[in-house]
């Protein structure tokens, strides 16, 4: 749900989004234009696609998707940007498993948790989506 307010605020921006998802049914009829769907069972594995200009942006119906996805993307190391959605004390959590995991506490800066810029305080789906933006715009 959340991600697909991060695509309708980004679609009219010239930027590529490969919007991944197990879930076909979690699609909208009309994907916007530079907007790729990818339907897979195995959404791990598309990191292995990435180069290291990629900004990565979880926001999975799991945590424990979140957090493959996320381990995954901190073993490979090959992307700009790699962002959570999430609270503080997600962030807190993660941050002691991936290090359980072997990631090195250096490599967890990496790693942006909450997601969006800071002065936005709603917790509506399309304020997310406009904070999210609002961050990774300012990051290009």
């Amino acid at each position: 749900m959340y991600f697909s307010w991060v695509v309708k605020v980004l679609s009219g921006l010239p930027v590529n989004i490969q919007w991944i998802d197990e879930r076909d049914n979690e699609f909208p009829a009309q994907i916007p234009p530079h907007c790729q769907k990818i339907v897979t069972a195995a959404p791990v594995s598309v990191l292995d696609g990435l180069d290291e200009n990629a900004y990565v942006l979880v926001m999975t119906h799991s945590h424990d998707l979140d957090y493959e996805i996320v381990h995954h993307a901190m073993q490979q190391g090959r992307f700009a940007y790699l962002g959570l959605i999430g609270s503080a004390t997600k962030r807190t959590r993660f941050d002691k498993r991936l290090q359980a995991d072997g990631i090195a506490a250096g490599d967890l800066s990496r790693m942006t948790c909450p997601i969006g810029i800071g002065s936005v305080k709603g917790k509506h789906p399309r304020e997310i989506a406009i904070a999210v933006a609002a961050e990774l715009l300012s990051l290009g």
